[in-house]
């Protein structure tokens, strides 16, 4: 599911499912503007995925009131760099029991510390199955 987010700029809301059937993962697709003329092309992608702790799409920690908003600047970057024949897209996205990704019928706010290892390595595999399913990748 891509929901824009502002329709002055390339990033959008998405959605894809997490490795628990319970939770559905959000975050934001950054696709360069110089992209969009040519649809045709297939785009690269990166997936960031943060690393420990409650962290956010946008490479914060709400819960410790700590913003650096690094994935949004590193998205940023690349799209700005990012040249017609050298477009790359970024997808950043919430870790689970993280802003918008909590289980879907009942919230719990210790749900990200419930989850391993594995089931992070899972979501992001499900974020790499989101991106490589996307018409423009």
């Amino acid at each position: 599911m891509v929901t824009p987010t502002n329709e002055d700029t390339n990033k959008k809301e998405v959605s894809f499912p997490s490795s628990d059937p319970s939770c559905r993962l959000y975050g934001d697709l950054t696709i360069p503007s110089s992209s969009t003329a040519n649809s045709s092309k297939l785009l690269p992608a990166i997936v960031i995925v943060n690393g420990s702790g409650p962290i956010d799409r946008d490479g914060n920690v709400p819960s410790m009131h700590m913003s650096f908003n690094t994935s949004n600047r590193f998205a940023e970057h690349i799209s700005k760099r990012s040249s017609e024949s050298a477009a790359i897209a970024v997808l950043s996205y919430d870790k689970r029991g993280v802003g918008r990704s909590q289980p879907m019928e009942h919230p719990d706010k210790n749900y990200h510390y419930r989850a391993g290892m594995m089931d992070f390595v899972l979501d992001a595999v499900e974020a790499v199955r989101f991106v490589s399913s996307h018409p423009q990748m």
